[in-house]
């Protein structure tokens, strides 16, 4: 079994989320090599029968619950437009932004041995758009942009939209 551990703070704020074979183990390690162990007050642990469910399950729970002691990029650039005062600024740093992000999910991902194709559908659940949903706005079938998110199929139009939907595309 594979676990996805959930560490709390006094204040029921979520502090870290992560994913190991034997959790308690992994606590004694955050306790040697973590500036915010003392803050940990509440330990849950959710059991995955697969390594790959709970890495994405870890990876769509960053995304969405925002612990504040995990390594993360922000996939949303709303926020950083306070950053750059100027149009080519700003339009530079989004640019730079988003090759930084789009390297760091796949760093991230290539250390569990996974692809971004690997976690497109929980990023999508992540935005409230499963794979039905985008098989019935382009009128076709979920089978085919299945096919087409885990590469056994290629079509522009269905990668576009998911890429849209993202704010980024996986296939780069």
């Amino acid at each position: 079994m594979h676990n996805l551990y959930r560490y709390f703070d006094k204040d029921g704020n979520l502090l870290y989320v992560g994913v190991s074979i034997n959790a308690i183990s992994r606590l004694s390690q955050h306790k040697r090599d973590s500036h915010w162990f003392d803050r940990i007050i509440k330990i849950e642990i959710e059991q995955f029968s697969t390594k790959e469910e709970a890495l994405a399950a870890e990876i769509k729970a960053i995304l969405q619950e925002n612990p504040s002691c995990n390594l993360k990029i922000s996939l949303n650039d709303n926020h950083n437009k306070q950053i750059a005062s100027s149009s080519f600024q700003y339009n530079h740093y989004c640019i730079s932004m988003l090759h930084l992000k789009i390297w760091f999910l796949r760093k991230m991902l290539s250390l569990y041995g996974l692809t971004l194709v690997d976690v497109i559908p929980p990023l999508l659940e992540s935005k409230g758009i499963t794979q039905a949903d985008i098989a019935e706005n382009l009128n076709v079938t979920q089978s085919y942009v299945s096919q087409v998110i885990s590469g056994k199929k290629d079509s522009r139009l269905i990668r576009a939209e998911i890429s849209d939907i993202l704010g980024f595309d996986p296939w780069r």
